[in-house]
């Protein structure tokens, strides 16, 4: 039997001389059968049966859960997202909450440029790293300079318009190099 049943309202006669109202159809192969005071809760009790209905020939379920319909929403949208890939979601969440930094958290480029180059001189002066390290290290110095102040696109302590050519950095060498750079390309 299908699951998309006729639900009917009925009125009927009760045992004690009382009018009555009846929801009658089936739903899953059950019969259902109710009984009610009024009208109005009777069709409201056959609507809700047509929608159980409805639900089940969809594929659709309730599910008692303590996520606000949002957030159901919102996991319905991922799993749909997540069609057809092998990750599942909780390997998503799982590398979501490893790997992502707010923007706040992180310091500007030229802060952690400073950090390494006094890290590194610190190793050199102990005499781990030779003339290799020292030469990579200077440069590094010389990259912090185009990158002073937050200005690009929401990125903290990223300025590309001098490097480009597309503003002034203070560091013609700089520019001259990233030129080089692409011309070589």
């Amino acid at each position: 039997m299908s699951n998309i049943e006729n639900f009917a309202v009925s009125r009927f006669k009760n045992r004690t001389g009382t009018t009555s109202w009846r929801v009658n159809g089936w739903l899953h192969g059950l019969r259902i059968r109710r009984n009610f005071k009024t009208r109005e809760e009777a069709a409201a009790e056959k609507s809700v049966y047509e929608i159980k209905a409805l639900q089940a020939a969809a594929g659709l379920h309730a599910v008692a859960t303590i996520l606000s319909e949002d957030q159901v929403r919102e996991g319905e949208a991922v799993y749909r997202r997540l069609a057809g890939s092998a990750h599942t979601l909780s390997s998503c969440v799982d590398f979501a909450l490893a790997h992502y930094r707010r923007p706040e958290d992180g310091r500007l480029l030229a802060e952690a440029i400073a950090e390494y180059v006094a890290a590194k001189q610190h190793e050199l002066e102990q005499g781990h790293f030779g003339l290799p390290i020292q030469s990579n290290s200077l440069g590094l110095e010389a990259t912090s300079k185009p990158f002073p102040r937050p200005t690009c696109c929401g990125y903290p302590g990223v300025r590309t318009g001098g490097v480009l050519g597309g503003g002034t950095s203070g560091n013609e060498d700089l520019q001259q190099s990233a030129r080089d750079s692409v011309a070589v390309l």
